[in-house]
């Protein structure tokens, strides 16, 4: 198993991180594969999930951890002896971990920046990750539309300069009418363009795709296997835009290096 690491897709350094991506894309699973990576460099972190529960997101990363299914963690009547023995392993380590979950619903910019001064004073973490941006209130809106968008992303970058960390948030985009033919069309920067001032505010922009969610077992374009691929595409970067190829293993929900 080779875990993604942070730094070596720089995503790491202070500023605001923009994750996006359509519908079941894995945005939840790379956020905490991240997450994962920075916090067994001794690195603490803190997630605020506005979507899914602490109780959620940690079997999520049990799996991760573990090396068995999410559907075996939830729902299997008995475990094996090794079985038990791996999560139970797996529970002690996240437990060991600098690791904070916040799962407030309707969180504002507001209660984000008390709690994540706090976190940052106390336990001293280097990364706060927001599981996903539309689901934020701007502190007048419960469910901000897309035009209030650009006062979280704004208050989010001041937040990552003030506290110098790094600030990650998932981006859901909109599906593609022609998504629903399965078309395998990557996700571009013309899909965040209407979604507030999210390019002036992000110092970084990553948008995640996974082909083999559009189409089934099959080759690509180039003739090259496309099961289990997913890709990272840098549409803003300080280091030039591009394509990085991660594999996405589903089972264990999970991102890890790619390699042929």
């Amino acid at each position: 198993m080779q875990r993604i690491g942070i730094d070596e897709l720089g995503l790491s350094a202070t500023g605001l991180t923009i994750i996006g991506g359509r519908h079941a894309m894995g945005k939840t699973s790379f956020l905490l594969s991240l997450a994962l990576d920075m916090v067994m460099h001794g690195n603490p972190v803190a997630i605020f999930s506005l979507e899914m529960s602490e109780k959620q997101l940690f079997s999520r990363l049990l799996s991760n951890i573990c090396n068995l299914p999410l559907g075996e963690i939830r729902y299997k009547d008995e475990l094996s002896d090794s079985e038990t023995t791996q999560i139970s392993e797996a529970m002690e380590k996240l437990h060991g971990l600098t690791l904070f979950i916040d799962d407030t619903a309707n969180l504002s910019v507001t209660g984000l920046r008390a709690k994540a001064k706090r976190l940052v004073r106390e336990h001293g973490v280097k990364m706060i990750a927001i599981d996903y941006l539309q689901l934020m209130s701007d502190g007048e809106n419960s469910t901000p539309r897309d035009s209030d968008i650009s006062k979280i992303t704004h208050s989010l970058k001041e937040l990552s300069r003030e506290l110098d960390i790094s600030v990650i948030a998932l981006l859901l985009i909109s599906s593609k009418p022609e998504d629903k033919i399965c078309e395998i069309q990557r996700p571009g920067l013309n899909d965040i363009h209407k979604i507030g001032s999210i390019e002036q505010d992000a110092e970084t922009i990553c948008l995640i795709h996974r082909p083999e969610y559009y189409v089934c077992h099959q080759p690509d374009n180039d003739g090259d296997d496309i099961w289990g691929k997913a890709e990272l595409i840098y549409v803003k970067y300080q280091n030039g835009i591009g394509i990085v190829d991660l594999l996405f293993r589903k089972e264990y929900l999970r991102f890890e290096n790619y390699s042929l």
